[in-house]
């Protein structure tokens, strides 16, 4: 039988770890904050300190954020820390933590609620005029 999208999230969201927003609020020093929303959702604003990756090419661009000379080193310093990835309301991201972690990415996290949930709960957002 055929999956939904919100069936696949669902399942999905029970097999990886998550963050609360209040829980990243509180350890956001602690992560390495991903972006994977659109470039038009990004005018709505975004988490101070997140890097921006569409998530079409997460799995493409992730290694351009590690530290170091080589692709092994660069993917070394990101497999160290930990992750956590935002969309808008967080379907994107439980499925993009699922896909990091089948690349080994041990300490990935999803934002539970997304950037919804962020800026509901009134935590500070970052605006482009």
């Amino acid at each position: 039988m055929p999956f939904t999208a919100a069936q696949l999230v669902a399942d999905v969201r029970l097999q990886i770890p998550s963050i609360t927003c209040a829980e990243l609020a509180e350890n956001k020093a602690d992560f390495l904050l991903i972006d994977i929303r659109s470039a038009t959702e990004l005018k709505a604003g975004y988490i101070e300190g997140a890097h921006f990756i569409d998530r079409g090419l997460l799995e493409f661009k992730i290694a351009q954020l590690g530290q170091g000379q080589t692709l092994t080193d660069k993917l070394n310093s990101l497999y160290e820390q930990q992750i956590c990835l935002y969309c808008k309301s967080d379907g994107r991201s439980v499925l993009a933590t699922e896909q990091m972690q089948r690349m080994g990415f041990s300490r990935v996290f999803s934002l539970a609620g997304g950037f919804d949930c962020w800026q509901k709960n009134k935590y500070p957002v970052v605006k482009h005029d």
